[in-house]
């Protein structure tokens, strides 16, 4: 979580030079109030608690009455509760505060003791301005030491001073001073730490969840791609031997009367694209449900298979192999034959059995293949309407093995389907 910092200007005061830098922000993590709260009435209760025992085990040591030391004692920890979302102000106060209890009474509790130190604490775990921490902990740590200065001064003219000795005077002086650098330093330092260590946890899990919404994208990606590739195949498969079956089903039943043997062919035709495409749609099923069956892919060794079923459905297909493709990666061969498959259909469906088609395989260079299906004219219109999928479903065969596809009329009557992809990979 940033926050943006002000537009600033250029030193020769031009005007803006644009945002300074994101300044991070250290997120308050949750229930964080709940429990500064139960901390804060913790430290109330330890303060009072203390303030009574000092006041009946050393009574001379107090200055103001115990139910006034008892109040201002509380006053000091209740800010607690305020210095996660205010460390600056918070630990000014309660540092004005804490030296005006000390000049006052002559003594601190450990629960004032420990609210500063959490307050000083607070600045450096909390402020996102390292430059305004570190200037607030400074005037506190000079506020801290000009007090211990004055009360050094001040004890040492103490007539009690002589009595006990000088040497015992600072042997005392140096633990305190000892005890008070240990103290600053160590709310120092840990505050600083415990920022740096929050950023970087903050990082990790901004990172984790920036994994995580990527791995769902991801996910859902392959799911849709997964399921665009299954739409593909059974449009591929059904439309094929579907639109043979009609075609054959229609000779057939207008033969039936005229001429019993070709409709008998036309039928067994019809069988036989059934059997075919019960046997592909298994064999997909059979791929879905087990992915390890790795069920051999079609390559276009079954070209010849394909056109022959085409002139069995009564298309005139004429098949030209130009160039031999032994080295054409077995993706690319795939792709080619599904768009062969592909483009035969159309051309029976919507070209008109009249319609002469061409199958044209050559290598137009040294890294790219090329498949032609031209057929010459759109006779008539099959009663089996275009869905709009076939040219879309090659192309994107054509462009998942880095190839390229081109579809439509040409001038001199007819459709055209060319299809272009690399032997080896990479793109023709």
């Amino acid at each position: 979580m940033t926050v943006p910092a002000p537009v600033g200007t250029d030193p020769a005061g031009a005007g803006p030079v644009g945002p300074s830098p994101a300044r991070p922000v250290r997120r308050l993590p949750e229930g964080w109030l709940r429990r500064d709260l139960l901390l804060t009435a913790l430290l109330c209760v330890v303060s009072i608690e203390m303030t009574y025992l000092t006041a009946f085990a050393m009574p001379g040591l107090l200055r103001v009455d115990t139910g006034w030391a008892v109040l201002v004692g509380v006053a000091i920890c209740l800010p607690v509760v305020t210095a996660r979302r205010f460390p600056i102000p918070t630990g000014l106060v309660m540092m004005a505060m804490f030296t005006g209890f000390g000049i006052a009474t002559g003594f601190e509790t450990v629960g004032t003791n420990i609210a500063m130190f959490l307050a000083m604490h607070a600045i450096g775990a909390w402020e996102p301005n390292r430059r305004r921490a570190t200037i607030a902990r400074t005037v506190i740590v000079v506020i801290a030491c000009t007090w211990i200065l004055g009360e050094a001064v001040r004890g040492f003219y103490d007539p009690t001073t002589g009595e006990r000795g000088v040497n015992a005077y600072f042997a005392m002086l140096m633990i305190n001073v000892t005890v008070n650098l240990f103290y600053f330093t160590a709310a120092w330092v840990f505050g600083n730490r415990a920022w740096q260590q929050a950023l970087q946890r903050q990082d990790l899990e901004d990172a984790a969840a920036t994994i995580e919404d990527q791995r769902t994208v991801i996910a859902r990606n392959a799911v849709e791609l997964e399921r665009i590739r299954i739409a593909r195949e059974l449009h591929d498969v059904i439309t094929h031997h579907v639109s043979a079956m009609s075609i054959q089903a229609a000779a057939a039943r207008r033969l039936l009367h005229r001429d019993a043997d070709r409709a008998e062919q036309s039928l067994l035709s019809v069988e036989s694209s059934a059997r075919s495409a019960i046997e592909d749609l298994r064999t997909m099923v059979g791929t879905l449900r087990d992915p390890s069956t790795n069920a051999p892919s079609p390559t276009l060794a079954q070209l010849p298979e394909i056109v022959e079923d085409a002139r069995r459905a009564g298309q005139k297909v004429e098949l030209r192999v130009l160039d031999p493709l032994t080295d054409l990666q077995e993706t690319a061969s795939t792709a080619l034959l599904r768009i062969a498959q592909e483009s035969l259909t159309n051309a029976r469906k919507h070209a008109g059995a009249a319609a002469r088609v061409t199958v044209t395989l050559r290598r137009r260079s040294d890294d790219a293949a090329e498949l032609d299906v031209s057929d010459d004219g759109f006779a008539r219109r099959s009663a089996l309407p275009g869905t709009g999928t076939g040219i879309q479903g090659m192309r994107e065969r054509a462009e998942a093995v880095g190839g390229t596809l081109e579809a439509g009329a040409k001038e001199t009557g007819g459709f055209l389907v060319r299809a272009a992809v690399p032997i080896r990979g990479g793109t023709p």
